[in-house]
């Protein structure tokens, strides 16, 4: 239905020469904005859906030591997060932690948006390797 509501701005603003490859790209976009904007309900269902919690019997009084291993990967991912460069570390936090798009980090940062996704990417390899340097 926003596809159909959009396309009466679109085809005043645009010279379409071929309709119908024209239309699908457009609903393609408005799809692939949908999704981004639901991203993190997308992943919030995704998680209860596949939790351990129901797959098997996960309670917290049974398995108490569960929060105490979650808090010690938390406190081992923040000392990994100040390890990462200046840049590197703004990306991550605003893009993950505050759900932010690269378009978002971007404009907060001053960054171009190819350089907010170099710097989230080369980020989470760093992120990797350092936690996989620690657990050895």
């Amino acid at each position: 239905m926003d596809i159909f509501e959009q396309l009466f701005d679109k085809l005043l603003k645009h010279e379409i020469s071929n309709f119908k490859p024209w239309l699908y790209s457009v609903a393609k976009n408005q799809c692939l904005h949908e999704m981004r904007d639901n991203r993190h309900v997308l992943r919030d269902e995704w998680y209860e859906k596949n939790s351990e919690d129901s797959l098997m019997e996960n309670n917290p009084f049974l398995y108490p030591d569960n929060e105490i291993v979650l808090n010690n990967q938390v406190m081992k991912l923040e000392h990994a997060i100040t390890e990462l460069s200046e840049e590197q570390k703004k990306c991550i936090e605003l893009f993950y932690l505050h759900d932010n798009s690269y378009e978002e980090v971007s404009i907060s940062t001053g960054y171009d948006i190819k350089k907010v996704k170099s710097y989230i990417q080369n980020g989470k390899r760093n992120l990797k390797i350092f936690l996989l340097k620690k657990n050895e």
